[in-house]
């Protein structure tokens, strides 16, 4: 196949993926959009939990992983390389969400809780979110600005993130992959010199 050829597909993949982005993301706002915090949690938990065995399906000859608790599945793929690690943090904090709803029937999420999940996003992240919902608030001039709809904002700029992680996962894959074959090119040079 010739490189022209090669970019045009690319650039058509690219465009496939971006348009599958923005109507999934539109879909995982409309699936969150509820009153309670406890079904935004746990359909926002389900979503991103389905970004996860994406990722592992990707790399897994069975589908063994689907009976891991969610906080091993992030495990899983943080050991694998498939989730960069800034991106942990809010899924463990998003975790602890959902299960203080699963195990205290008193559990409600609040401010602080909102805020903490938020201080757990990195820098670049966190930018990206603020950008997501002031466009949120733009689009949607009926919606009041409420705990509810940030928070609904926040796990889809989680899922999001994830979600790009599993469109680029062959590119990601391929730079990892060339990365280990150089570090065992020096590997094998160093030990042979030391022959």
């Amino acid at each position: 196949m010739e490189k022209d050829e090669l970019r045009f597909d690319f650039e058509r993949y690219k465009n496939f993926r971006k348009k599958d982005l923005t109507s999934s993301y539109k879909d995982f706002l409309k699936i969150t959009d509820h009153d309670d915090l406890l079904i935004i949690v746990l359909r926002g938990h389900l979503y991103i939990e389905r970004e996860i065995n994406n990722l592992l399906k990707k790399v897994y000859k069975d589908e063994q992983y689907r009976n891991l608790l969610f906080s091993q599945k992030v495990d899983l793929c943080k050991s694998l390389g498939l989730i960069d690690s800034d991106r942990i943090p809010p899924l463990n904090k998003l975790n602890k969400h959902r299960n203080g709803y699963a195990h205290n029937l008193d559990f409600k999420i609040e401010e602080k809780d909102y805020e903490d999940l938020l201080s757990t996003l990195s820098k670049e992240a966190k930018d990206q979110f603020e950008i997501e919902l002031d466009g949120f608030y733009k689009l949607n001039q009926e919606k009041e600005k409420s705990l509810t709809n940030n928070y609904r904002v926040l796990l889809a700029a989680i899922w999001a993130e994830l979600r790009i992680q599993n469109i680029y996962f062959f590119y990601n894959f391929q730079i990892r992959t060339k990365q280990i074959i150089e570090a065992e090119g020096i590997r094998i040079r160093e030990s042979s010199e030391l022959d």
